[in-house]
């Protein structure tokens, strides 16, 4: 069986469906509506998060469906209605690990070691996404949130400068470089319809921003 998050609407998923479905030509059943990022547990429990706090009840898995209601458990667990994604996981012997927040955090930007150890990459913090290194190593793709909307930034790290690329007050996120580094493709709101279409821009910010898909659906 797998278990996962149906939903018709794009940017939330508080009011999504839980739905489990047997393979390989079983049911299709919606377990649980108003709740995101369920999990199975062997204790016969299903998880999920509901504006920010994780909710459990007992669940038959053989008939796929709860035997009782969902009550909260812990409140303030880190989670994201918009992509469906929450911080915490349980363990083969039902030992809960998960990270505190009820949102998003600013945060600097750290290097992480193979022995472990951290040292910091940009002290100042930012509500930051998606890094992505050039191809060259020397700079860093990222998407911000300012609050109000993402942008796509540059930085390069040696130097500790961060210039933004782009300005369109439409949503801009998800970047990624081209092998040879001279532009950077990210997914936007921008156009009439304002679905998430591609486009890319030179890195060094010349020029303006150019389409490159056009879909009704989501890129």
């Amino acid at each position: 069986r797998v278990l996962y998050t149906a939903h018709s609407a794009i940017g939330g998923s508080e009011d999504a469906s839980l739905v489990m479905e047997a393979f390989p030509d079983g049911p299709r059943k919606v377990v649980h509506r108003g709740g995101y990022h369920g999990r199975y547990l062997p204790s016969g429990h299903l998880v999920f998060i509901h504006q920010g706090t994780l909710f459990a009840a007992p669940f038959d898995l053989e008939r796929m469906e709860l035997t009782g209601p969902p009550v909260p458990v812990i409140e303030g667990v880190r989670a994201s209605s918009i992509n469906a994604g929450a911080q915490f996981s349980f363990s083969d012997t039902g030992t809960l690990v998960y990270v505190a927040g009820g949102g998003v955090v600013d945060s600097p930007i750290h290097w992480l070691g193979r022995d472990g150890t951290t040292t910091p990459l940009r002290d100042e913090p930012a509500n930051w996404s998606h890094l992505r290194f050039s191809p060259d190593g020397d700079r860093l793709a990222m998407q911000i949130h300012d609050g109000t909307q993402s942008d796509i930034w540059i930085y390069e790290w040696s130097r500790d400068t961060l210039t933004r690329l782009t300005f369109d007050p439409a949503n801009d996120g998800g970047p990624e470089w081209t092998p040879d580094g001279r532009h950077v493709v990210f997914s936007s709101t921008r156009g009439e319809k304002g679905v998430w279409n591609l486009y890319w821009r030179s890195s060094d910010g010349s020029g303006e921003a150019v389409r490159l898909t056009e879909s009704e659906n989501m890129q």
